[in-house]
């Protein structure tokens, strides 16, 4: 059961009448009532108030529920005076005026005074609040703001022309009756119009409501204000608990993959050797390609100083900056006549990447590259990330790259020899992109501050014992559903 179902409930049972044991001893309401009738005709005979309309009569039908014998069903306009609120004009609005309420000052139930508007012309008495006086949301674009209602805190306040005001001697267990069910149930097929929802001063006249004994209605009252804000704690760790089985899932795979990179979720064996071996291939071979010409030199890496470590790692492995085990390079745009709706080799932006759970792939994208030109193209192992942040994607076919147009510019990363893919690309899941963006209406990843991150580079057999619990326990992260119930 969630808070606010509890809170239902709560309130249902109270003004059924089953909250607290009934006191034999209580004065009945209908006793209530004829008193009430009573000061009604003394203010109207003295001219104090108007005679209001008579009201219908309450029929069996209208009940919505059994209540206790020393109760009685009433109507709201039997028990106290209903008004709606002022209008005025953007010209009324002072600073040294007097207040207006409107529905952003009703707040979790009370008056807030954060936000308040002030007037400066004649206000009519009846438009008037005073201390006590239930303020009500009678008119709004939402359905769900319509009847929120808060106890008026202070006097000589006015009130805006989509709201209500309730006066009664009776108003601290009418404003649980309004926070209730019923209220809502009952008024909940009215409650709209073509253009705005609304309670209109008949409806709130007409409401039917279970009235108990005075003495019955401050125990109430005095139950329901030790209980609910119980209740409300209760939905304060409610949410917090739904927050954190969210998180939970992400949270248990950025930990996963942080064991990963410092040697913490396999065994080490001493049979795989050391990852400086595993560098020193990979050099040779990059060495390789530059002299090939299949990649340009670039400037020597800073050397690794002993402070910028952020975390211990095994013995066999090795701090190196990605720039040292890869390369990276950029797209290409191609004009508009160079595409095709059909083709070789497929042209794809960001929006054709896709994701689910730890699962990436390239949807089929819509454009093709014409002809057999020779352009530049993501090869197979490369990861490729939108230059202006986002996740990273790992590609597996040859796909034509693209370059420098806004919400479609995406890099490449290629890593030289046998170091495994996977495991560098859950790495890249761990880091923090906002170190390396450059610009700040448009933010881009700076390719110089990529290269030179560090990186933990373990020896290759291990690299492979990571990839295959990560493949094994990342999908199971994804899983992960709670449902707070």
């Amino acid at each position: 059961m969630t808070a606010q179902d509890l809170k239902n409930s709560i309130l249902q049972q109270a003004i059924q009448g089953k909250l607290l044991p009934q006191n034999p001893a209580d004065e009945p309401a209908s006793e209530l009532l004829k008193k009430i009738s009573a000061e009604r005709q003394k203010l109207i005979d003295e001219g104090k108030i108007k005679n209001p309309p008579q009201l219908p009569p309450i029929s069996d039908a209208e009940k919505s529920f059994d209540i206790p014998e020393s109760w009685q069903w009433v109507r709201l306009g039997e028990i106290g005076e209903t008004n709606i609120g002022l209008t005025y004009s953007p010209n009324n609005v002072s600073s040294d005026g007097i207040i207006v309420l409107r529905s952003g000052n009703i707040q979790n139930g009370k008056i807030d005074y954060s936000d308040i508007v002030k007037v400066n012309l004649e206000i009519p008495e009846n438009k008037f609040c005073r201390k006590g006086d239930i303020l009500i949301c009678a008119r709004n674009g939402s359905k769900k703001l319509v009847g929120k209602a808060a106890i008026i805190d202070q006097d000589n306040l006015t009130f805006g022309a989509f709201m209500a005001k309730f006066r009664s001697r009776f108003n601290e267990y009418i404003l649980f009756v309004i926070n209730s069910p019923h209220f809502r149930k009952t008024l909940s097929g009215d409650v709209s119009t073509m253009t705005i929802n609304q309670i209109t001063q008949d409806m709130l006249k007409n409401f039917l409501l279970p009235l108990p004994p005075l003495a019955e209605q401050k125990r109430i009252v005095e139950k329901l204000e030790e209980i609910l804000p119980l209740v409300e704690r209760y939905g304060e760790l409610e949410q917090r608990l739904t927050k954190l089985d969210k998180e939970f899932p992400d949270k248990l795979k950025k930990s996963l993959l942080q064991q990963a990179i410092q040697g913490k979720l396999t065994e080490q064996l001493t049979t795989d050797g050391d990852a400086k071996d595993l560098l020193e291939k990979i050099r040779e071979e990059k060495s390789k390609l530059i002299s090939e010409g299949k990649i340009k030199k670039e400037k020597p890496l800073p050397t690794i100083k002993a402070e910028e470590i952020p975390f211990d790692i095994p013995e066999n492995w090795q701090w190196v900056r990605l720039g040292e085990i890869g390369y990276f390079v950029s797209g290409y745009t191609p004009k508009n006549d160079e595409l095709n709706t059909s083709g070789k080799v497929p042209y794809f932006k960001v929006s054709d990447m896709n994701s689910k759970g730890n699962e990436f792939w390239l949807s089929e994208t819509n454009f093709y590259l014409k002809g057999d030109c020779i352009k530049k193209f993501y090869e197979k192992n490369t990861i490729v990330y939108p230059k202006n942040g986002g996740a990273i994607f790992t590609n597996k076919r040859r796909i034509l790259k693209q370059d420098s147009v806004i919400d479609l510019n995406t890099g490449g990363y290629k890593i030289i020899g046998d170091t495994n893919l996977m495991y560098v690309f859950n790495y890249f899941l761990t880091i923090d992109f906002k170190f390396c963006y450059k610009g700040t209406a448009l933010p881009t990843i700076e390719s110089k501050q990529l290269r030179g991150r560090l990186f933990p580079l373990p020896p290759l057999a291990e690299q492979k014992r990571i990839v295959e619990r990560l493949e094994k326990l990342l999908p199971l992260c994804d899983r992960l559903n709670f449902n707070v119930k």
